[in-house]
């Protein structure tokens, strides 16, 4: 029997988000086959995290290039489709929380995109891990 907490407060759920993905750039590092089959995440969770990546990349171009703002449309359309599976299972066990759903499968990606930024700035920089 495992027992375990979990966050309760919006802040925390979003550190510990970015804090997993943190290190699990440590993990990736010693052993690199793990970024594509590793148990622990979904392979949805991580198209989410590419899709707000390819988002990020983006927005600076948006003012510029107007091809960069349909590929930034088309990224977050597909992010928030890909999000609705989930967000109806919440909805229907949740409404209040089934109604923020999309807001908070956003801003998990992006702690986890945040936590993977800062981890491999951490680990490719030179910089000691732990």
């Amino acid at each position: 029997m495992v027992a375990h907490r979990h966050p309760e407060t919006l802040v925390r759920y979003m550190r510990q988000k970015f804090g997993r993905a943190y290190w699990r750039n440590l993990l990736y590092r010693k052993h690199a086959g793990k970024m594509v089959s590793d148990a622990y995440t979904p392979q949805g969770l991580k198209l989410e995290v590419a899709l707000l990546g390819i988002l990020c990349v983006l927005v600076p171009a948006m003012p510029f290039q107007p091809s960069a703002r349909w590929a930034g449309v088309a990224a977050l359309a597909v992010f928030f489709a890909h999000s609705l599976p989930l967000s109806w299972a919440i909805l229907r066990k949740d409404p209040a929380v089934g109604a923020l759903a999309p807001m908070l499968i956003f801003c998990r990606a992006a702690a986890l995109l945040a936590g993977m930024a800062a981890g491999f700035v951490r680990t490719r920089g030179g910089g000691r891990m732990g």
